[in-house]
């Protein structure tokens, strides 16, 4: 389900809210880096992001899946609206 431009704009300035943090914790964690070493591993964690959404994804999909063949006796409306009703 895409976001309205207002949930998008508060999802951005969330990430650039929270990438900030993290960029100041690995500088206070890590003096001994020097700034390129700082902005490596910065990448490097962000970078996690979308393997991450993926596997939510995945779950997302499987969950869907236990719903719609009621395994695990996992049939319900609210397991139902949050992993199979596109709203």
């Amino acid at each position: 389900m895409p976001l309205t431009d207002a949930g998008s704009e508060i999802v951005f300035r969330a990430r650039r809210k929270y990438a900030a943090l993290l960029a100041d914790f690995i500088a206070s964690a890590r003096p001994d880096l020097n700034q390129e070493e700082q902005t490596e591993r910065l990448s490097i964690l962000l970078s996690i992001i979308p393997h991450m959404m993926h596997a939510s994804e995945l779950d997302n999909m499987y969950c869907a899946k236990l719903v719609m063949m009621n395994m695990g006796n996992m049939y319900g409306s609210l397991s139902y609206d949050i992993h199979v009703r596109k709203f």
